[in-house]
């Protein structure tokens, strides 16, 4: 019998919302660059490339799942991503490996989905065949050199596998259906799809050698669609699944939010060895969860995805904060009893989660705009990394991503993470793929500006041309590549010296390393190299670098301090541009309309010996919930559009941005001669006040398992709207005791 109990807590907690500008920042910790390259197919117009997945061994070796649309293709790498160790490909196109994990012995293992119809099996296979001709899923088994062990389809038709995790015995899948063709065996704790439902999640479980499936069930509930992102398991082979769902019937039991709260939520449940039960199951409110990892250092479940604060308990939070959606991290304990620690990251929709040494934890997503906690050492980049260490504090970030060198309104050099693992040091990796597009208009002249650090090598062998498509080569308007993506980071202190060699005979120069670069060094063959760097980069700076002849040749920057960078550049008769400027992006943080004007400046410098005139203006659209304008300038006018700058020249220009409207992102950008600065930030009405005057606890259970609940604080602003959000300080903590509830089918085991 279930008791409740009603009540409220009244109290008042107000204060403001601290809006933090990056140059007041919490202070960085160090690191240094160990990698970041590219791997493009032959053909990026008919094989787009990505890193599907990344995965280290106990010696540091690398295992990647590369997608270029022609079948699995699985890679081992040393270290360092610059020696391939071993490779293997099967399936053809229509075969996708999306997600691999190593078990511990260090055996990898693959699941995907697969159309071809031409997917080899092994003999003595679960299921040796595709159940029909629609879209089936698969698991794949090798050793540490690459050799295949078993690769068996799943037993049903209509089937998307999004991840999988190994114990010493035992394989686990989750992922999507859209059949009721399931081999559910007779121990499964859901054997039919719900009812009410088109999409609903599965779960299966094959022994260690694909000869047989231990269980499978559906993971479903009533009226909705549930769509499981990721599966982790214990070394009792118990499983966690989360993502998320649109049933308000979804299974709870020992929850921590027994009922949905919204349209969809998030959700973590976690199923005993046999399946054949449920042993905690619970919603988690947002939109969903897209990653789950097991520590095994704290034995601790880490999840990230969007997570709604104003619902669940978010404990960790860094200003500064809009009203936008959050990427979160959670530890929880594999009991699912309480949650350990809750820390908000970055705005995003999407992010992956990776262990690290001392009870630390990784994280990458995309950003939906650039407001972090720490302050990057790259100014560009549409994806990040966080550490977030076992206090639950920040000291790591990073940014990952291109810009268009022309044209910033019309093209995009995008990052897209898709997984993050850490080598036993504790160092992470990150894969995904940079896509770069652009319109038909402006293919033939459009470069980009994707800072590329120890490229190319043996495993990653592209420079960003190889992602771009060849004139002619567009669908309609729109011109578009790929290549895979990878980068390594170290959290030690060194600099690192990163080309951006894509818009040649213009390159930039970054040190993206926490140390300054020594006794900086530029010379070049084929080429006569002039350039504005001084002898020392520092941390995070950044110089260019004009090219005069017509090549091909090479580049090479050398520090006392620092390994050698040497690029290789083909012919060209394209002229440097003469005028440079830095930095690339200008991000303005949280701007208000009750607040000052937020101003950021724009070196300008004539690399040539002669005079330049250039333009400085607004490239974008005037529609916005801000202004922008140049506020200050020792530029000399050339007439009332343009501007001169004399030989070797150098001059400013500061631009100001005042919020004049509703709340929403800052994404524009400022035209320099024939280049854009990239403008981000996010203008909102007023500031976002911390307050509660009424803290409802709501209905709560009495049973046999503990909840510790902080309740939230409410962000308001002065047009009166109320945001919910998290508690800064101090927190609202209840515990009470709540009885293990199961919502949404007719049976469960206890």
């Amino acid at each position: 019998m279930m008791k409740k109990t009603s009540f409220s807590l009244r109290l008042l907690i107000a204060g403001l919302c601290s809006l933090v500008p990056s140059s007041r920042l919490p202070a960085q910790s160090p690191q240094q660059l160990l990698f970041t390259g590219l791997r493009a197919s032959g053909s990026p117009a008919s094989n787009p490339a990505q890193f599907n997945a990344v995965k280290s061994d106990a010696a540091g070796n690398l295992y990647l799942l590369l997608d270029q649309k022609d079948g699995v293709r699985l890679l081992k790498t040393d270290p360092s991503a610059s020696t391939l160790l071993a490779q293997t490909q099967f399936g053809a196109n229509g075969d996708i490996g999306l997600a691999l994990t190593l078990d511990p012995t260090g055996n990898i293992y693959v699941t995907g989905t697969t159309t071809s119809g031409s997917l080899p099996t092994t003999s003595g296979a679960a299921f040796p065949t595709r159940a029909d001709n629609s879209t089936n899923s698969f698991i794949a088994k090798f050793d540490p050199n690459l050799s295949p062990i078993f690769i068996t389809h799943i037993g049903s038709g209509r089937t998307a596998a999004t991840s999988i995790a190994a114990t010493a015995d035992a394989a686990f899948i989750t992922g999507s259906t859209f059949s009721s063709t399931l081999p559910v065996t007779p121990s499964g704790i859901i054997q039919t799809p719900a009812s009410g439902s088109f999409q609903n999640g599965f779960v299966e479980k094959f022994n260690a050698t694909g000869t047989a499936l231990l269980y499978a069930t559906y993971l479903s509930g009533l009226n909705g669609d549930t769509a499981p992102s990721a599966i982790a398991a214990d070394a009792s082979d118990n499983a966690y699944i989360t993502g998320y769902t649109t049933s308000s019937g979804y299974p709870t039991f020992a929850a921590l939010v027994p009922s949905i709260l919204g349209s969809s939520s998030g959700f973590l449940t976690k199923l005993p060895p046999a399946g054949d039960g449920i042993l905690f199951s619970t919603f988690i409110p947002g939109t969903g969860l897209t990653s789950l990892v097991l520590d095994p250092a704290t034995q601790t479940l880490l999840l990230t995805g969007t997570i709604d604060p104003g619902r669940f308990p978010i404990a960790a939070v860094t200003a500064p904060l809009v009203n936008t959606a959050y990427q979160t991290l959670l530890r929880i304990p594999l009991n699912g009893s309480t949650v350990l620690s809750s820390t908000l990251l970055a705005p995003g929709t999407q992010s992956f989660v990776a262990p690290a040494p001392n009870g630390a934890a990784w994280v990458t997503g995309t950003l939906s705009t650039p407001l972090l906690p720490l302050q990057t050492l790259s100014d560009t980049g549409n994806a990040f990394a966080l550490r977030v260490t076992s206090q639950n504090t920040i000291d790591q970030a990073v940014r990952f991503g291109g810009l268009p060198s022309t044209n910033a309104a019309f093209a995009r050099a995008p990052v897209n993470p898709t997984a993050i693992t850490t080598d036993p040091t504790g160092q992470p990796i990150f894969s995904g793929s940079v896509a770069p597009t652009t319109s038909s208009s402006l293919l033939a002249t459009q470069t980009y500006d994707l800072p590329l650090y120890n490229i190319p090598t043996a495993a990653l062998p592209s420079t960003l041309r190889d992602a771009v498509l060849p004139p002619g080569s567009c669908s309609g308007s729109l011109c578009s590549g790929s290549a895979a993506f990878l980068s390594k980071l170290s959290p030690t202190a060194a600099p690192s010296l990163s080309l951006s060699i894509d818009d040649s005979p213009n390159l930039t120069l970054r040190n993206l390393g926490s140390s300054p670069a020594n006794n900086l060094q530029i010379t070049a063959t084929g080429f006569i190299p002039t350039h504005n760097c001084p002898a020392t980069l520092q941390p995070g700076a950044e110089c260019s670098i004009l090219l005069a002849g017509t090549g091909p040749g090479t580049i090479t920057v050398q520090a006392a301090n620092a390994p050698t960078q040497t690029a290789t550049l083909p012919a060209t008769t394209a002229l440097p541009n003469p005028i440079v400027f830095s930095p690339k992006e200008l991000d303005f943080g949280v701007q208000t309309t009750t607040s000052p004007a937020t101003t950021r400046t724009i070196t300008i410098t004539n690399l040539s010996q002669q005079s330049q005139t250039f333009t400085s203006s607004l490239d974008g659209n005037t529609s916005t919930p801000y202004t922008l304008a140049e506020t200050f300038s020792d530029c000399a006018l050339a007439s009332s559009t343009t501007k001169v700058l004399a030989p070797g020249a150098t001059c400013h220009i500061t631009l100001g941005l005042t919020a004049a409207g509703n709340d929403g992102p800052i994404a524009t950008s400022w035209s320099i001669g024939t280049g854009d600065v990239l403008l981000t930030g996010y203008a909102q009405t007023a500031p976002l006040n911390v307050s509660a005057p009424q803290i409802d606890f709501g209905t709560q259970f009495s049973g046999a398992t503990a909840l510790r609940l902080p309740r939230y604080l409410y962000l308001s602003n002065n047009s009166g709207a109320s945001i919910p959000h998290a508690p800064i300080t101090p927190q609202v903590v209840v515990e009470r005791k709540f009885a293990a509830v199961l919502v949404g089918v007719a049976i469960w085991r206890v």
